[in-house]
């Protein structure tokens, strides 16, 4: 039986982009029928539910990482999530800088080309079903939390929300303590989570690209595992199409401080308004606590001294 791959990659670069559909019109077979993803029909369809149903009926999933992309990304922690085969290809010819800055998608194992029939064997070789390793499940800490990198007034509500509104524990990701989140560790506190929110970032916010990556790992874990997962943005932003239709978004505006003192009232847009912190984190509450189990409560056993 024909086995499927898709193929996940950048348009940024033309030469790569061609280099890779040529490729992968290459390397077709009767039994190894690659699908790259430029080459699927979204018209009259959302772009997120075409996107995972790409990913979710693909044998195998193929990723380039030549050069940092979020749907890209998104993809990746999908395809994991998802425990698709996985393959990372990377143009030799592409500097690993930026891939390296960001700290995700550098350290793991990929396949260098150079041109088109270099790809096309590489495309042709048979991928093993490696399973990454699926943590036990934190029913103390049961939420995992990805900072934004400031701290905020979204940041700090988010939090209170959880703690206070929902009485949920959580793990965090700080980036102001901690410098890189690998794949690697980002899959693992996904997995063993019962619910994953991140802030996606502003253009002109610190680290955005950096924080966004993580963002996009994420939300796609998350969604291959098939968590409760709330990605955060304010209205104004426009996010990748693969996660555009999948946020949560916020509208932020300066009130009264006779009223609610130096808070800002959260609204979600474009309807269903909510003007208190409590409300806003109600959300969160509505989203993860159905699916995520209370804390263990400790047992005290007494013992009759006769």
């Amino acid at each position: 039986m024909a086995r499927r791959p898709f193929v996940a990659f950048s348009s940024a670069d033309p030469i790569v982009c061609d280099t890779i559909s040529g490729a992968c019109e290459t390397a077709q077979s009767a039994d190894h029928q690659l699908t790259p993803w430029n080459r699927n029909d979204t018209s009259g369809l959302p772009i997120d539910r075409s996107v995972f149903s790409w990913v979710d009926k693909a044998d195998d999933f193929i990723a380039d990482i030549s050069e940092p992309n979020h749907n890209v990304t998104y993809e990746v922690g999908l395809a994991l999530g998802s425990d698709k085969p996985m393959r990372f290809i990377r143009a030799a010819n592409k500097d690993r800088k930026v891939l390296e800055e960001i700290g995700l998608l550098h350290n793991l194992g990929h396949d260098d080309y150079t041109g088109r029939n270099q790809l096309a064997e590489i495309l042709r070789r048979p991928i093993n079903p490696t399973r990454w390793p699926r943590p036990k499940r934190n029913r103390e800490q049961q939420v995992y939390l990805i900072r934004s990198s400031a701290i905020h007034d979204l940041l700090r509500r988010t939090m209170s929300g959880v703690k206070k509104i929902a009485r949920l524990g959580f793990r965090d990701f700080n980036p102001q303590e901690i410098d890189r989140l690998t794949a690697t560790e980002a899959f693992e506190q996904v997995a063993q989570s019962f619910g994953v929110i991140a802030i996606w970032h502003g253009p002109d916010e610190p680290e955005s690209f950096r924080q966004n990556q993580r963002a996009a790992f994420a939300t796609g874990v998350a969604r291959g595992l098939d968590l409760p997962f709330l990605l955060l943005a304010n209205a104004d932003m426009r996010l990748p199409l693969d996660l555009d239709e999948l946020a949560s978004r916020w509208k932020t505006s300066p009130i009264s401080t006779a009223s609610c003192g130096s808070f800002a009232t959260m609204s979600r847009t474009p309807s269903n308004p909510m003007s208190t912190s409590d409300r806003a984190a109600a959300d969160i509450s509505t989203l993860f606590i159905a699916a995520i189990p209370p804390p263990r409560t400790r047992r005290t056993t007494s013992t009759t001294i006769f």
